[in-house]
């Protein structure tokens, strides 16, 4: 829903124009006796019966915020239907813009397929690559501005007896072209922050904790680009203002760009290697972490299963530690409020959270096998950073 929305409070682009399409059916009615004119004394006459002639479909696709709107008359609104529409959406209205956001509901012949299945798959890719469609959710289809529209339509045109499709597609083509001479633009004032007021119900009741972490950061330039104005970052906090999301996290790959990231007081949480074989971001990040109270989350605990496997310098009968003992390193570190897991099922899930509830901290002497036993996998490494 919140989609739709904000897509309806974006300012116009002639590049990428918004465009609402719907389709109505309308039942054509034939007179079985000539209706009388109104005279003086006398109002206007027509018979209560009438001769069913069929049903004719209208495609509408406006503009709203342009003001334009397009009406085209069809025996059938199936597939092929569809995708016509869709190709003089791209070719004969909007020939010159980039890409077209039409907004539609969930109708089964709404969507790319239809294109596939009426045209050559170079057209329908041709066709596909400009379209991007945005869909009501169901049983919202009232947030498509197009029934607004037919709505109108209905009331200034339609309530009367058409006979034919022939007089059906003069009569709309008559109102259409009054309208956008009109240039008559729908108002759309329905905002997301209405929404969350006036639809509470149908948001999660209890705030639910989101992580914002889509941007894999490895030089500083990156960072710079993220944190700038107009970056990821600024459109983040912006979210969390909103209530969208509850804490901001990144997930760093150099060490320095961490500390710089937690320095910054823009995120809630930081995600950065820590293991036995990687403890760079002990002296590194950590000091920084601590001194801001920002929470830190492990990751690669295991060094993707290197560190579950034996070295050439490990001393005779020695055993390598098990999972549950990795992950109770991790969590050792008091500046580690989290530790990410990785099982291969959920009995190894299981199995892993039961040794670490009765496990707890490790004594110093386990603490140092895990320790030694990393240092080791980080020399046989091949490359290990």
């Amino acid at each position: 829903m919140e989609d739709v929305l904000s897509l309806y409070a974006e300012p116009y682009d002639p590049a990428r124009p918004i465009v609402c399409f719907d389709e109505a059916s309308k039942e054509l009615h034939a007179e079985v006796r000539e209706p009388q004119p109104a005279a003086p004394g006398r109002p206007a006459r027509r018979d209560y019966e009438y001769a069913r002639r069929g049903t004719a479909n209208l495609f509408l696709a406006v503009e709203p915020l342009a003001g334009v709107r397009h009406l085209t008359v069809t025996e059938h609104r199936g597939t092929a239907d569809f995708a016509e529409q869709m190709r003089r959406l791209c070719d004969e209205w909007h020939p010159e813009a980039a890409v077209i956001r039409v907004v539609l509901d969930n109708l089964n012949t709404h969507g790319p397929q239809s294109l596939f299945s009426a045209y050559p798959p170079e057209e329908a890719w041709r066709l596909a690559r400009r379209l991007e469609f945005r869909f009501t959710p169901k049983h919202a289809s009232w947030l498509n501005m197009a029934e607004m529209e037919l709505s109108v339509l209905s009331r200034q045109c339609l309530s009367r007896r058409i006979a034919d499709a022939a007089t059906l597609a003069g009569e709309v083509a008559a109102w259409e072209r009054r309208r956008n001479e009109m240039r008559a633009a729908i108002d759309w004032t329905f905002r997301p922050a209405d929404a969350r007021v006036k639809l509470a119900h149908l948001y999660p009741h209890e705030p639910q904790e989101t992580s914002v972490s889509d941007h894999y950061v490895e030089q500083a330039a990156k960072w710079g680009q993220l944190a700038g104005p107009g970056g990821a970052l600024e459109y983040s906090q912006s979210a969390r203002r909103d209530g969208v999301v509850r804490r901001l996290g990144l997930t760093p790959h150099q060490r320095s760009l961490a500390a710089e990231a937690a320095r910054s007081v823009l995120l809630d949480s930081l995600m950065v290697r820590d293991k036995a074989a990687h403890r760079g971001a002990e002296r590194e990040v950590f000091p920084v972490t601590d001194a801001m109270g920002m929470p830190v989350i492990a990751y690669t605990a295991l060094r993707w299963g290197a560190l579950l496997r034996p070295t050439p310098e490990d001393p005779p009968g020695f055993a390598v530690p098990p999972v549950p003992a990795r992950y109770r390193w991790v969590l050792q570190n008091p500046s580690v409020a989290l530790a990410l897991m990785a099982p291969h099922s959920w009995a190894e899930l299981e199995e892993d959270l039961a040794e670490l509830d009765a496990g707890g901290p490790l004594p110093a002497e386990e603490f140092e096998r895990p320790s030694g036993h990393g240092l080791r996998a980080r020399r046989h490494a091949n490359g290990f950073p």
